[in-house]
C-alpha cells in the first residue's frame, strides 16, 4: 500500500496553502472547492421561503373536473425562485393552515402554481360538515417538477374556500390572531436534486 504524507498542499505559484491537514485528520480548504461531473441524486441546494399569516377574499375554484387556473380562487402567498441549474428536479414541500375568519363554507381547497403555467401543479381539499366556524385545516403540498432553467419564476398558493393562511383557533369560533404571528409562520421548501 502506498501512502502520501503531507501537512499542506500549495500550488507552485500560490502565496498560501490550498489544503491544510492537522494531526487529528482535519482538513481545511482555503478557497473555493469545485467539483466537476454529474452526480444524480445529490442535493445541490435547499431553499426555505417563509409563509407568514395572510388573508384574502373568500372565493371558490369552479366545481368541475378541470385543473384550477392561475386566475381562479384567491392568492394568499407567493415567492420568487431561481434554480441554480437546468440539470435538476425541484422537490417542493409546503405546510400551512387554511382557515376562515368568518363562516364562509364547509369546503376548502388550495392549489400550487408557478408563473408561466395556467394550470395548478397540485390541488388539495378538505371538507368539514359543521354549522359553526371550525373550518381550519392543516394543508400540505409535496410536488416534484423538472427545473425550467436559471430564470426567476414565482410560486404561488391560491385558495378556493377559506380566507386566511396560518391563522389559528383559540378553541371554537373563527380563526384569528393567536399565538403570535412569528410562531405561526410555516415554510415553503425547495430542494434541487441533480439529474
Amino acid at each position: 500500500m502506498s501512502r502520501l504524507k503531507v501537512d499542506d498542499i500549495r500550488q507552485t505559484g500560490a502565496s498560501s496553502d490550498a489544503i491544510s491537514l492537522d494531526a487529528s485528520g482535519n482538513t481545511t480548504i482555503n478557497g473555493n472547492l469545485t467539483v466537476t461531473g454529474t452526480y444524480p441524486g445529490v442535493v445541490l441546494r435547499k431553499t426555505y421561503l417563509e409563509i407568514p399569516r395572510n388573508t384574502c377574499t373568500q372565493t371558490y375554484f369552479p366545481h368541475d373536473d378541470t385543473a384550477p387556473q392561475i386566475t381562479e380562487g384567491a392568492e394568499v402567498w407567493s415567492g420568487n425562485y431561481t434554480p441554480s441549474t437546468a440539470s435538476c428536479d425541484l422537490y417542493i414541500t409546503a405546510h400551512f393552515s387554511q382557515s376562515e375568519q368568518s363562516n364562509n363554507g364547509d369546503a376548502q381547497s388550495c392549489a400550487l402554481f408557478v408563473s408561466g403555467t395556467n394550470d395548478a401543479l397540485q390541488v388539495r381539499s378538505h371538507y368539514t360538515s359543521s354549522s359553526g366556524w371550525e373550518h381550519n385545516h392543516a394543508m400540505s403540498f409535496i410536488y416534484k417538477m423538472a427545473s425550467w432553467g436559471t430564470t426567476q419564476k414565482t410560486f404561488s398558493i391560491r385558495f378556493g374556500g377559506g380566507d386566511s393562511i396560518n391563522y389559528t383557533y383559540p378553541g371554537t369560533g373563527a380563526s384569528g390572531s393567536y399565538y403570535s404571528a412569528d410562531a405561526c409562520k410555516t415554510g415553503f421548501v425547495i430542494e434541487e436534486i441533480a439529474t
